[in-house]
C-alpha cells in the first residue's frame, strides 16, 4: 500500500464513530441479583442510615406484603420539620397505611427499616434520594408542603404501629400509579358466591367509614358514617348514592363478605356526575382520585374535628342523627324508575351531591378506613351497553352462572309478562307504587323485586299464563320472542325471575300486529306496542340441554336435528313462515359445523338433512315474498343432491315468481326430467309460468304505449 493510500486509510478510520460495547442480555433472575448486590452497595456507602429513637416490644417484624400502619416526619439536613402526620407534631393525627414491598411502593428507604422495626419502635432516618421518593420503585407521592424537595437528602422520623399479616390483605390498581389510586382490602370473612356487584347492580350492606386511628389500630379512628344499629342500606350502585371509593370496594367483594378497605381520602368525596362515566380502582386508571380531585369543595367539606374522645362522641351522635335524614332521601332515590327495574337505563337525572349518603373525610385526611358487609345483591345488567335493555334479577335460581344458562339456542320452558313502561302513562298499583317508595322492595337476593300484592296483577297488560296454563315451550334464537326477552333468558338460570326494561326496537318495534301482545291498559285503552318502551317479567323454568353440538353423538345430533325440523314444520303448517325458517336456518348451521365424520355413511345422512332444512327454507321464503333467497336456498341444496327434482321445482317456481320466466322454465324442465311421475304438478307450474310471462309482457306493452302517448303530448 502506498503512503498516500497508508494516510487516507487512517484518516476514514478515525472519522468512524466508537463502537458501543454491547451488553448481554440478564435473565431476569440475574437482574435481581444484580439489582439486590448494587442496593447493599449503596447501602453500605451511607445510602440510608439509620437510629433508634424508641425501642419497640419484643416479637416479630413485618414482612413482603403485610398491611403495615406508621406515623412518619419529614425533616430535612437542616432539621426543619416539613410535614408529619403526628398530631403533636402539627400533623392530622392519623396513621399512615401501605402494603410492604407491594402494591403502591412507598421510599425504598422506609421498607429496608421497617423490616428490622418490632411493634412501637420509633427510628430516625437519614436517606439518599435514590432510596426516598426518587427510587424507581416509590409510586407514593410526596406530601404537599413547602420546602420539599425530593432531589434532597430527607430525614424520615418513623413510627411502627401495627401491622395486619400478608395473607388476609390484597392490593387493587396499578402499582405504578400513585397511591391515590390504590384500594386495600383486609378479608374479615370469606363471602359465598363469586359474582361481585358493579354499576348498576342493587346492593343491601352495612358500611362504617371513619379516618384511621392514631395509634392505627383499624375501624377504630374518628367515625364519619356507620349503618351498624339501623336497618341495612339498600341502594342501586351508579346514581351518587355512595362515594366511589365504597363502590369501587364493592367491586371487590362478594355475597356475604366482610371486609376491611383502607382507600383514598380523594375518592370518598361526592361526584357531581352521580357517579357515571368515572374510573375505578379495578380499571387501574387512578379513577378514583382524579374524580375527588375534579369535584370542587362545597358544604361537604367539614373543619377537622378534635381527637379527643369526647368530641368524637358528640361527633358520632350528630352524624348518626344525620344519616337517618339522609337515608330517607336515598330512598325515595333508589325507589325510583319501576323500583329500581331500568337498573341504570341512563333515563333518570343524575343525582346531586348531596345524594351522597356518606360525608367526605375532614380536608387532611390522606386515608379512609371502611367496613363493609355485603349483606345481599340484586344483579341489574345492562345488556347492550347503551341502557337500551336492562335486566335485573327479582328472584334467584337454582344453578351456577354461566354452566347453567341457556347461553347457545335452544328450546326453554317459560313465563312472562308484558306492560308499556312508566313513560306510557301507566299507574301503578297502590301496592306496588308503596314498595317503590319503600326503596324497590328490598335489596337483598330471593325476596325483592315484585312490588305486587298476592292477588295484585301489578298492571300487566300481557301474561302467558292467562293464555295458557301450561308454560310456553320457545326456541330461542328463532325469533319467536322480544330480542330484549330473548338476551334476557341467555343469562337465566332455571328458577331465576328477572325484570327486563326494553327500548322500542328491543321490544315489538317492527313486529306484525299479530306478534304482538293482546290486551289494554287499565281503563279499557288500547296500547301502541310499536314505539313504547316496554317492561317484562320473565320467569324460565327450564330448558333443553342439549350442550354444545361438537360435543353430541351423531345418534344425539340425529335426534336434535329430527326435533329442529318437526319444530319449523309445525310454524310452517301454522304459517308462521317467520320463524319457520328461523328454525331451519339454525339446524343448517348446527350442520353445517360438522367435520368429525368417521364414516361416509355420516357425510349422506348429514348431507340429507341440509337438503331438507335448505328445501324447506326456500318454500318460507317464497311464502314470504324473498324469491331471490328460495332460489339462493335450492341453488345450495342443488350443490349436495345435483339431480334432486324437488329442488329444480321450488327453484323454477321462486325464479318465475321473481320474473325469470325463461331460467324458470329450463329449472322446471330439468324437474320433470329428473322425476316423471310429477308431471302434472310440473306442467301445471310450467303453464302458470307461460301465464305469468304472458302477462308481464303484456303489461310491458301498456306500460310502453302509455309512455309513448305521454311523449307525444
Amino acid at each position: 500500500m502506498k503512503h498516500d493510500d497508508f494516510v487516507k486509510y487512517l484518516a476514514e478510520l478515525r472519522s468512524l464513530p466508537p463502537e458501543v460495547p454491547l451488553e448481554p442480555e440478564l435473565k431476569p433472575q440475574r437482574i435481581k441479583l444484580d439489582r439486590r448486590i448494587r442496593e447493599e452497595q449503596a447501602l453500605a456507602a451511607g445510602a440510608v442510615l439509620s437510629a433508634v429513637l424508641e425501642k419497640g416490644e419484643r416479637g416479630p417484624s413485618p414482612k413482603e406484603g403485610d398491611l403495615v400502619y406508621i406515623h412518619y416526619s419529614i425533616r430535612d439536613t437542616q432539621d426543619e420539620l416539613l410535614f408529619s402526620t403526628r398530631s403533636e407534631e402539627g400533623g392530622a393525627g392519623q396513621a399512615f397505611a401501605f402494603l410492604l414491598e407491594k402494591g403502591v411502593r412507598v421510599p425504598r428507604g422506609w421498607e429496608i427499616a421497617i423490616r428490622d422495626m418490632t411493634r412501637g419502635q420509633r427510628s430516625v432516618l437519614q436517606v439518599q434520594p435514590g432510596f426516598g421518593f426518587r427510587h424507581p420503585e416509590c409510586g407514593m407521592r410526596p406530601p404537599a408542603c413547602r420546602g420539599l424537595r425530593t432531589d434532597q437528602v430527607l430525614r424520615f422520623d418513623l413510627t411502627l404501629l401495627d401491622w395486619y399479616p400478608a395473607a388476609s390483605v390484597h392490593a387493587y390498581g396499578s402499582s405504578s400509579s400513585s397511591s391515590d389510586s390504590t384500594l386495600l382490602k383486609r378479608s374479615i370473612r370469606e363471602g359465598s358466591s363469586w359474582e361481585s356487584p358493579r354499576p348498576p347492580f342493587e346492593v343491601t350492606l352495612h358500611l362504617t367509614a371513619c379516618c384511621p386511628a392514631y395509634d392505627g389500630r383499624q375501624l377504630t379512628g374518628q367515625r364519619l358514617f356507620s349503618s351498624r344499629g339501623r336497618q341495612p342500606l339498600t341502594l342501586q350502585l351508579g346514581r351518587g348514592l355512595l362515594p366511589q371509593g365504597v363502590e369501587d370496594a364493592l367491586s371487590y367483594m362478594s355475597k356475604g363478605e366482610l371486609a376491611a378497605f383502607v382507600v383514598p381520602a380523594s375518592s370518598m368525596r361526592p361526584d357531581t356526575a352521580g357517579g357515571r362515566g368515572r374510573g375505578t380502582a379495578r380499571e387501574g386508571k387512578g379513577g378514583a382520585a382524579a374524580a375527588g380531585e375534579a369535584g370542587p369543595r362545597d358544604r361537604w367539606d367539614e373543619e377537622e374535628s378534635s381527637s379527643s374522645e369526647d368530641d368524637e362522641d358528640e361527633e358520632e351522635e350528630e352524624e348518626e342523627g344525620g344519616v337517618q335524614g339522609r337515608t330517607g332521601s336515598h330512598g325515595a332515590a333508589s325507589g325510583s324508575g319501576r323500583g329500581g327495574g331500568g337498573g341504570g337505563g341512563g333515563s333518570s337525572s343524575s343525582p346531586t351531591p348531596s345524594c351522597c349518603l356518606v360525608p367526605p373525610a375532614p380536608p387532611r385526611c390522606q386515608q379512609v378506613e371502611l367496613e363493609v358487609e355485603l349483606l345481599g345483591m340484586v344483579q341489574v345488567r345492562d345488556m347492550t351497553g347503551t341502557g337500551e335493555v336492562t335486566k335485573k334479577r327479582v328472584r334467584e335460581g337454582s344453578g351456577e352462572f354461566p354452566i347453567d344458562c341457556p347461553l347457545h339456542d335452544t328450546t326453554v320452558r317459560m313465563h312472562y309478562k308484558a306492560r308499556p313502561a312508566r313513560p306510557m302513562g301507566l299507574q301503578l298499583p297502590a301496592a306496588e307504587a308503596a314498595a317503590q317508595a319503600d326503596g324497590g322492595g328490598g335489596g337483598g337476593e330471593g325476596g325483592q323485586g315484585g312490588g305486587e300484592g298476592e292477588g295484585d296483577d301489578g298492571g300487566w297488560v300481557y301474561d302467558s299464563r292467562r293464555v295458557q296454563s301450561e308454560p310456553l315451550m320457545v326456541d330461542t334464537g328463532c325469533g319467536e320472542l322480544p330480542e330484549a326477552v330473548e338476551m334476557a333468558l341467555k343469562l337465566m338460570v332455571p328458577g331465576e325471575v328477572a325484570r327486563v326494561l326494553a327500548a322500542p326496537r328491543y321490544a315489538y318495534a317492527g313486529r306484525p300486529a299479530e306478534e304482538c301482545p293482546v290486551g289494554r291498559l287499565p281503563g279499557g285503552a288500547a296500547v301502541e306496542w310499536q314505539g313504547a318502551e316496554v317492561e317484562f317479567e320473565v320467569e324460565l323454568l327450564d330448558f333443553e340441554r342439549e350442550g354444545h353440538w361438537q360435543n353430541l353423538t351423531f345418534e344425539e345430533r340425529y335426534t336434535l336435528a329430527e326435533r329442529l325440523k318437526a319444530k319449523g314444520n309445525e310454524l310452517f303448517r301454522k304459517q308462521q313462515f317467520k320463524h319457520a325458517k328461523a328454525r331451519y336456518d339454525r339446524l343448517l348451521r348446527l350442520l353445517e359445523s360438522t367435520r368429525d365424520y368417521e364414516e361416509q355413511q355420516q357425510v349422506e345422512r348429514i348431507e340429507a338433512y341440509k337438503v331438507a332444512a335448505l328445501g324447506n327454507m326456500a318454500l318460507c321464503a317464497v311464502q314470504m315474498g324473498e324469491f331471490a333467497a328460495a332460489v339462493a336456498a335450492c341453488d345450495k341444496a342443488l350443490e349436495y343432491e345435483p339431480e334432486n327434482a324437488k329442488m329444480f321445482f321450488r327453484k323454477g317456481r321462486a325464479l318465475s315468481l321473481k320474473g325469470d320466466y325463461e331460467e324458470a322454465a329450463e329449472a322446471l324442465k330439468l324437474a320433470l326430467e329428473y322425476d316423471p311421475s310429477s308431471e302434472k304438478d310440473i306442467n301445471a307450474e310450467l303453464a302458470a309460468n307461460a301465464e305469468r310471462h304472458k302477462a308481464a309482457v303484456r303489461k310491458q306493452k301498456r306500460d310502453l304505449g302509455n309512455f309513448l302517448k305521454a311523449g307525444k303530448r
